[in-house]
């Protein structure tokens, strides 16, 4: 049982880890840096990845970094590895929710879709202690409002913090990943406190 423990332990830092440097690496991508520029964003990332995984060993004492640790990684590298997919498959995909691309035509694009095809079950398999509920019916609605308060404030944070970021970052695709990656982390913190309180 111990080595069981240990093992699942190692997935999840591991998860979290790669994620983070993956993250980092498609963003890079995005940006076309030169030479001195790529490596400061390789050591910024691996920088970045070391952290999550330092505050995942933390997850136990902390209510609710679990969560907030993965959806800013995993969901964040689907939401990144989508942009990626998009720009491949749609060239002219690379505008964000400041600019006059449709909102439907956002929410319907692979950014969105990976970002919860990877952080949904992501949640669900290392989060399982904050969507535990007595029944399986609150259990799915816990999950649900928990996840849509994520997706909300991603747009939310896609409108409202792009000006704010567009501050300090040039790279309008960092802006617009950036806005809302903190979104979503705010989203589903908030979820996750409504729901505790609901039920």
């Amino acid at each position: 049982m111990a080595n069981t423990e240990v093992n699942k332990h190692f997935i999840e830092k591991s998860t979290i880890f790669l994620a983070a440097i993956l993250q980092g690496l498609f963003l890079t991508y995005f940006v076309h840096p030169t030479s001195r520029s790529a490596m400061i964003a390789v050591v910024v990332t691996l920088a970045i990845g070391f952290l999550a995984t330092k505050l995942w060993e933390q997850h136990r004492r902390h209510r609710y970094v679990t969560v907030l640790l993965v959806s800013g990684t995993v969901g964040g590298f689907g939401m990144a590895l989508g942009r990626w997919l998009d720009s491949q498959l749609i060239p002219a995909h690379h505008a964000h929710f400041t600019t006059n691309q449709s909102f439907l035509g956002h929410i319907l694009s692979f950014e969105i879709l990976l970002m919860l095809i990877f952080c949904i079950p992501a949640c669900e398999f290392f989060c399982i202690r904050h969507v535990v509920a007595p029944s399986t019916g609150k259990r799915i609605l816990r999950s649900f409002e928990c996840h849509g308060s994520m997706l909300a404030g991603m747009v939310i944070g896609g409108y409202l913090l792009s000006p704010f970021f567009s501050t300090m970052i040039d790279a309008e695709v960092l802006v617009a990943h950036f806005s809302m990656v903190t979104g979503m982390i705010a989203g589903i913190w908030i979820g996750l406190k409504l729901t505790a309180s609901l039920i």
